[in-house]
């Protein structure tokens, strides 16, 4: 059984107040569809990605799911939003040829 010290939660559920805020609100850990809401991708394909070792391996495993402390997995979460808007502004770029491209 996985104990409740230094996962950020406490036994009643309660998140501590300094705990990162989401979309949905403060998140003390992170299972796979905490991750796909974070990153607004399906929980399927989040689940693929970590079967795939594509996530920072998780913290720890509960009832054989895998969890994350917001120090490991947030930096990931960053990352992946920061290409995810790059693409994006990158494909509205290639799509609207008489806007000036920023690549010399």
């Amino acid at each position: 059984m996985v104990g409740w010290e230094g996962t950020g939660i406490s036994q009643t559920g309660e998140q501590p107040q300094d705990a990162p805020a989401t979309s949905t609100g403060p998140v003390a850990l992170y299972g796979i569809i905490e991750i796909a809401r974070a990153i607004e991708e399906d929980r399927r394909k989040v689940a693929v990605w970590h079967s795939r070792g594509k996530l920072p391996p998780a913290d720890f495993h509960a009832s054989g799911r895998p969890f994350w402390k917001p120090p490991t997995i947030e930096p990931w979460i960053r990352d992946y939003r920061h290409a995810k808007a790059e693409a994006a502004a990158h494909r509205a770029a290639s799509s609207n040829p008489d806007q000036p491209s920023s690549v010399n």
